[in-house]
């Protein structure tokens, strides 16, 4: 009987633009967010199926994300592609003890916390030519910086404390060539 009730939420909001710019260029513009909520209880050693001390974990975090990306062709037979986006995650974790861990609403003490971050931005360019009737080339890169960090605190346990995980960085360029 562990890990019983648990629960997930998560709700979408997203909106986008496609539309001709300056002339024979096309816009794609994209915003997004998800907000989620995850929970579940579990028992301590003493606990019964119905009843006793246990412990209630909440997750709740967040996805946003944005990207631009204008199209323009260049003559019959080229066509390009570049674009930006971003996107950004949040998590704010918890771990309680509970007096009774069927019921979620017994929250005696936080045991522990988990506030974190992290970001990535990316650049990109794809020059796609069609050579002859059947063959397309595609080349193009992409370009990401990722960055991430948080803090950990921890009230009770083996070693409680305040736990800063200084941010993280990596960057990646992708490089892309097909033939179609």
């Amino acid at each position: 009987y562990g890990s019983v009730p648990m629960g997930n939420t998560a709700l979408r909001y997203f909106a986008g633009y496609d539309g001709d710019v300056l002339g024979n260029s096309k816009l794609s513009l994209n915003i997004g967010k998800i907000d989620r909520g995850s929970w579940s209880s579990s028992p301590g050693a003493t606990a019964t199926m119905t009843s006793g001390v246990g412990t209630f974990n909440s997750s709740p975090n967040s996805t946003a994300n944005a990207s631009a990306q204008l199209s323009q062709p260049v003559g019959e037979r080229q066509f390009l592609i570049a674009g930006l986006a971003t996107e950004m995650g949040i998590l704010h974790q918890k771990k309680y003890s509970t007096s009774n861990w069927t019921d979620m609403n017994s929250k005696t003490a936080v045991l522990d916390k988990i506030d974190a971050k992290s970001v990535t931005n990316s650049l990109f360019i794809q020059d796609q030519v069609a050579v002859g009737e059947k063959l397309t080339v595609y080349l193009g890169g992409r370009y990401d910086a990722w960055k991430a960090g948080g803090t950990g605190v921890v009230i009770t346990g083996t070693v409680p404390g305040t736990f800063v995980y200084p941010d993280r960085t990596a960057s990646a360029f992708s490089p892309k060539l097909a033939g179609v």
